[in-house]
């Protein structure tokens, strides 16, 4: 949901190419919470990769909301062996998006540390749950060890509540980390936007806090020109729970 919103946020702030990219291989979520279906997927694209056009990359995106998705499969599929695949397709949407949100799933693999390599932002999600921030305390490290860069993470906590769970501020302490950005609990707005198939909505909690977050990302990447290519790659993860 996240992946979804943000997508929907940076659309409104910059009003500029938008794509959406569930490469989670196994419990892709994207076409459930927009209500959506297709005979084509990221998977498609990777078999594809070194033919992609225009008219292929149309057959296989989904035009909604004001942006293009790309969806996961209907069912798991095994993607190791695809991995070098990904540049290239990720190479292609750099010609053709100004944005492009990907959505990792679950770290685990070679696959989805190669999707963290070529994103330019890596939001990692945890939630106040000591076993989510004892996730993070593993995952951590060996993302590092994998050879991303420390300044690519930003820690993004979510399903904040004030009064219950650890504190963004005691978490980064245990952690060693700071937390980039937190999210509100907000169920009632989460639950009407899946019930709706849409974005959380923009005048909810969670929305209006989503829309900051992507202002910041917007901010952080003013002062690196790159003619001819897209403003930001991010990716999404949750971290191995």
């Amino acid at each position: 949901m996240l992946a979804v919103t943000l997508a929907d946020q940076l659309r409104r702030a910059v009003a500029q190419r938008v794509l959406l990219a569930d490469f989670d291989a196994v419990a892709g979520a994207v076409a459930f919470n927009l209500k959506l279906s297709s005979p084509h997927s990221f998977a498609d694209a990777l078999r594809h990769a070194p033919q992609l056009d225009g008219d292929l990359w149309r057959g296989l995106v989904v035009s909604k909301l004001e942006f293009d998705i790309l969806l996961a499969p209907d069912a798991p599929v095994d993607t190791e062996e695809d991995s070098s695949s990904l540049a290239l397709v990720l190479a292609y949407a750099r010609r053709n998006y100004d944005w492009i949100v990907a959505d990792g799933g679950t770290l685990g693999s070679g696959y989805s540390v190669e999707l963290a390599r070529l994103c330019d932002r890596i939001l990692f999600l945890l939630t106040p749950e000591p076993a989510s921030v004892y996730a993070a305390k593993r995952w951590l490290p060996h993302l590092l060890a994998s050879g991303l860069s420390r300044s690519k993470i930003l820690l993004v906590m979510n399903r904040c509540n004030r009064s219950q769970g650890i504190g963004a501020e005691q978490a980064g302490a245990a952690l060693g980390w700071p937390i980039h950005w937190t999210l509100p609990e907000d169920p009632a707005a989460v639950q009407t936007a899946l019930i709706e198939g849409k974005p959380v909505a923009p005048a909810s909690a969670y929305a209006k806090q989503v829309k900051r977050l992507a202002e910041s990302l917007l901010e952080e990447s003013q002062p690196v020109p790159r003619p001819a290519a897209p403003k930001g790659l991010l990716s999404l993860f949750s971290g191995g729970f």
